[in-house]
């Protein structure tokens, strides 16, 4: 059962996935509950009233119903939608009664007239159950393997991110790896207190209870917040204050420093002796010297920050994410006077180069960027045109070839992989094929 929703989406009502007309790959998925929700009212497109929406989604599948149910899913499947510019794809009526938006266009793309159901909701998969009591989810389009919370402190909002499939072969969460790095140090009862990852998930939930409380927020039990999938709550009507206890009464809200105030000097740092770390803020012309011995060879300031079309380099291999490409490269802004000395048009494929490496970018003109500074993401893929050679280019668009990879201090060890100092050319040559995305080759052995 696949419908086209106003031109801008494919829904499939088999598996819940939301793909871009003309993809092959799914751009999201609904939870299960979301689709059975969706799926009713695709089947209803008169006003319903609640009671049957909640009788017929919840309780028919053994669900407790609940309006606060209906009203979680009714807020995720709207904001799911107005992330693709459909606004309100479920409209109330009236206080009790609820419709498929009638504005919205919406085509049945499939020719069977009495499609099998979707599957019906169901509550989540039980976060405290070990890995291999887990149940795959049947969706093809099926993708996280482990579990975790997600919140929005400013926004009110706390979303259940459930495990959808088992773990693939050997491979295994963070915490479970973390978990056995600390049992062979010796101290794995100490990191772990004992807790699994479902059990931690459950423990930090309830401890945030007593908290959200005292902002007038009542979260329910974990158990119920795991089977809605999301919570939405007011947002605290008191504005958040950087420190603001410890401003407000210093002595009784000391801070964590050694002299519980707001320390410009360290003494502690300053007894480490690290000629970087002097214990106070301070020019260090010695690195100053050396970049600007970078900039004399290597003219244009390159800063790669974190991507909007991504989560680090999470999801690059997604519709999002890839539709920011240039001839399938990572994009470069840069300002118009660069680009014309370089003999850089708009829409253009160029090398950015340096003494470490050198990648292929998309080009964006902008004067909204500084003359001498050129801006990259983070996270492409790194699509080397021979892995067997070192230093061989990046043809995709990774800056963390040209970037340096020390610690910003002895003290810290902090990224430094932000700025560097590069060069860049027009590429005349044929541009070669993406293929990070590329599914690895099995080998027999």
């Amino acid at each position: 059962m696949r419908y086209n929703i106003h031109g801008r989406l494919i829904y499939d009502a088999m598996d819940g996935t939301l793909t871009l007309p003309g993809s092959d790959e799914a751009d999201s998925q609904l939870s299960i509950t979301a689709n059975a929700l969706l799926w009713f009212f695709l089947r209803h497109t008169e006003v319903v009233s609640r009671d049957e929406v909640l009788k017929k989604v919840w309780d028919d599948n053994g669900l407790t119903s609940s309006n606060s149910n209906l009203n979680q899913y009714l807020s995720m499947l709207r904001k799911t939608f107005r992330h693709y510019d459909i606004d309100n794809i479920i409209v109330t009526v009236s206080r009790g009664l609820l419709q498929l938006n009638p504005d919205l266009t919406i085509e049945r793309l499939d020719a069977s007239p009495e499609p099998e159901p979707p599957p019906a909701a169901e509550a989540e998969p039980d976060p405290t159950a070990a890995p291999e009591e887990q149940k795959a989810v049947s969706s093809r389009h099926a993708r996280c393997t482990c579990w975790d919370l997600a919140g929005g402190g400013h926004e009110g909002f706390m979303i259940a991110m459930g495990a959808q499939i088992p773990p693939v072969g050997e491979a295994r969460d963070d915490y479970a790896i973390f978990c056995d790095l600390a049992d062979r140090l010796g101290f794995g009862e100490a990191f772990s207190e004992g807790r699994d990852a479902g059990q931690w998930l459950r423990h930090l939930y309830e401890e945030s209870r007593p908290r959200a409380q005292e902002e007038g927020i009542a979260l329910p039990s974990f158990d119920d917040f795991w089977q809605q999938g999301v919570l939405e709550y007011s947002a605290p009507e008191r504005p958040q204050i950087f420190l603001a206890d410890f401003r407000a009464d210093p002595e009784r809200y000391p801070l964590s420093t050694p002299s519980g105030k707001i320390e410009l000097f360290s003494a502690t740092v300053a007894g480490f002796g690290y000629r970087e770390c002097p214990g106070h803020p301070w020019w260090d012309e010695q690195e100053a010297a050396r970049q600007r011995q970078e900039a004399a060879r290597w003219p244009l300031h390159l800063l790669s920050s974190q991507p909007r079309a991504r989560l680090h380099s999470q999801y690059d291999h997604g519709s999002v994410s890839r539709a920011t490409k240039i001839q399938g490269r990572e994009p470069l802004w840069m300002h118009p006077q660069d680009a014309q000395a370089r003999d850089i048009s708009e829409g253009s494929v160029v090398k950015v180069y340096n003494a470490r490496g050198a990648i292929l970018a998309g080009v964006h003109l902008s004067e909204q960027i500084l003359p001498g500074v050129v801006q990259m993401s983070t996270g492409a893929w790194y699509d080397p045109l021979d892995p067997n050679e070192k230093g061989s280019l990046d043809k995709h668009g990774n800056p963390n070839v040209l970037t340096e990879d020390r610690g910003s201090s002895r003290l810290g060890q902090g990224c430094s992989a932000q700025s560097c100092w590069v060069e860049i050319a027009p590429w005349r040559d044929e541009l070669p094929p993406i293929t990070a995305f590329d599914p690895p080759r099995f080998i027999e052995v």
